[in-house]
């Protein structure tokens, strides 16, 4: 029996509202890069031979992650406070893109993603051991406490489920500066972490941890429409060492700054009882 699909609130769809607003007009936190079939493959990948259970796909978006993931799951309901994200990932289910059916073996149609409008915040709702799989890609950095979301997502899960993490990773020594400058620009708080944060916050939520794999993404901010903005942006960015700039692919092309992330997936299982610490591993 599915559980009732609890309501987004207000600044949480505010919050989605806003970074798609910026997506639009190519600025937003989101890329074309989150359609790579490349990118989706490597959460598919990670998923166990047999077929899984009830999933949860929390900050689906346009769904993405959500259409990749169905043709190995009975259930997946797609989690998200924006209600024009949702009405794109029906319409992208009714009508399989061509290029993400061949390239992820996906039906023409999909029937089996229960779009849900609602944050992060509302997994309260549902009883603890719902879910065989939950996965989340770019969001947790939209999060005002990721850490009590993750402690859902470990009380959500059944013993032995799977979760499939993925965030940008930022140098430590610049992530606050560059989370101000993309709060900015965007129009919403957004805490970026370096992967070792990532890694710290699932151990504290009680799950074995490991960096399973990983995939790019490139972004860029303009100059036109954000003059202040970018004058900033150069100068933060012009005192930060090679490596960090490194870090993030970060170049000065005439009236742009380019940037790239690296996003590291985290295949992450319930360790111990709730609320016990769990544990790190590496990737192999």
């Amino acid at each position: 029996m599915t559980a009732p699909a609890p309501t987004a609130s207000r600044s949480g769809t505010r919050r989605a509202s806003a970074g798609r607003q910026a997506s639009a007009s190519g600025v937003g936190h989101w890329s074309a890069d989150l359609r790579d079939p490349a990118g989706l493959r490597v959460f598919v990948d990670l998923l166990p031979p047999r077929r899984l259970g009830r999933a949860l796909d929390l900050g689906a978006g346009e769904g993405d992650l959500a259409l990749a993931l169905s043709a190995r799951v009975d259930r997946l309901l797609a989690l998200d406070p924006d209600p024009r994200a949702l009405a794109v990932l029906r319409r992208r289910a009714a009508a399989v893109d061509p290029h993400l059916r061949r390239a992820l073996q996906l039906p023409a149609r999909i029937h089996n993603v229960d779009p849900v409008l609602a944050p992060a915040e509302s997994l309260a709702r549902w009883p603890s051991g719902s879910f065989e799989l939950v996965a989340c890609r770019n969001v947790l950095h939209l999060l005002r406490d990721a850490a009590a979301v993750l402690a859902e997502v470990r009380r959500l899960l059944r013993p032995g489920g799977l979760f499939l993490l993925s965030e940008p990773a930022v140098p430590a020594a610049v992530a606050a500066a560059w989370s101000e400058l993309l709060s900015a620009r965007d129009g919403l708080p957004q805490t970026y972490r370096s992967e070792a944060q990532h890694r710290e916050l699932l151990v504290e939520a009680g799950f074995a941890a490991r960096r399973a794999g990983a995939w790019s993404m490139r972004h860029h901010i303009p100059r036109a429409g954000h003059e202040e903005l970018f004058r900033r942006a150069r100068a933060v960015i012009g005192a930060w060492s090679d490596a960090d700039r490194g870090a993030l692919a970060l170049r000065f092309r005439g009236e742009r700054i380019e940037y790239g992330y690296r996003c590291p997936v985290w295949a992450c299982r319930p360790v111990g009882g709730p609320g016990r610490a769990g544990h790190q591993e590496d990737e192999r």
